[in-house]
């Protein structure tokens, strides 16, 4: 198996994510059945926290971290490449 392959399915590393329900699980599902350690932020903040809804990755960011998630390269060109440094930052935090 590749790295890669070795990191989503290790238990030794967590795999953070957020909204997993609302757009990636779909997409994840060949592998999903054997992932180990995958903590859904949006899930565990609404376990949590249930009298407190977030609206999304931005508002748990400010919630928690005190600080605003910049959202500007989400609009930009994705099919361009290479992908700036302004667009590699944000797919690690988004």
């Amino acid at each position: 198996a590749s790295s890669a392959l070795k990191a989503l399915l290790g238990a030794d590393i967590w795999k953070l994510g957020f909204g997993f329900s609302l757009s990636d699980w779909p997409r994840l599902s060949d592998w999903l059945s054997e992932a180990r350690s995958i903590v859904d932020l949006d899930v565990l903040w609404t376990r949590l926290h249930p009298d407190e809804p977030l609206s999304g990755l931005k508002s748990l960011v400010s919630k928690t971290l005190g600080c605003r998630l910049n959202k500007a390269e989400q609009c930009s060109n994705w099919a361009s490449r290479p992908l700036s440094h302004g667009q590699l930052i944000y797919a690690a935090l988004d």
